[in-house]
Formats: C-alpha cells, structure tokens, sequence
C-alpha cells in the first residue's frame, strides 16, 4: 500500500472513530436526558407528596381552632343578642316606671283632692257645732 492509501485509510478510521465516540456521546446525553426527565418527575411528585401531607397535618391541627371558632362565633351571637333584649327590656322597663309614677301621682292627687274635700266638710260641721 502506498502512503496515500494509508493516509486516507488512517482518515477514515479516525472518522469513524470520531463518529462511533459522537454516537456514543449522543446516546450517553440522551439517556441522562431521560434520567434527568425521570428526577423531575419523581422530584415534583415527592414535593406534591409532602405538600399534600403538609396540607392534612395543618388540616388536622386547623381543625380544633375552627372548632372552637364556631364557639365564640356563636357566643358572640348569643351574647349580642342578649344585649339587644337587656336593652329592650330596660327601655320597657322605663317606660312601665313612668307609667308607675304617674298613676301614683295621680293617685294622691285624688286621695289630696279627697283629703281636701273631707277637712271642708269636718270644718263645716264643726263651724255649725259651735255653741254661740
């Protein structure tokens, strides 16, 4: 063999080597591509699983306070309501004692005007008495 030949056969085994080590590099990149995609989707659903038992221990934990939330939330209206009904019940309250006082007024206006009457009638009685 000549020299060129052996060059040109020396170049085409170097190109092939060149190609079979691109090859090998493309499938090597290609499958820790794969690897990589496979991570991350086990990555995402490891994260989704701990958030989603994140969510129930909070859910668990919440579950107490909001509990005792409605309590409040109902005292709060059961205490409101009984403000509403104490006030309601002092302005009645007022008013049966404005009503008390002024039939008592009224009444000893009439025991004073009957009071009255009888001291004339005792005075003319004892005015005709009296010996002259």
């Amino acid at each position: 063999m000549t020299t060129e030949k052996l060059e040109s056969s020396v170049e085409k085994y170097s190109m092939v080597m060149v190609d079979k080590k691109q090859a090998t590099v493309a499938w090597q990149v290609a499958r820790l591509e794969a690897t990589t995609t496979k991570l991350e989707a086990k990555s995402s659903e490891l994260e989704m699983r701990k958030l989603e038992t994140y969510l129930k221990a909070s859910r668990v934990s919440a579950s107490p306070v909001m509990s005792q939330k409605r309590v409040l939330e109902s005292s709060f209206g059961k205490n409101k309501k009984n403000k509403v009904y104490m006030q309601e019940m002092e302005v009645k309250l007022h008013g049966q004692l404005q009503q008390l006082e002024a039939m008592q007024s009224s009444e000893l206006d009439r025991k004073h005007v009957a009071l009255v009457a009888e001291m004339s009638t005792l005075k003319v009685r004892l005015t005709r008495r009296k010996p002259k």
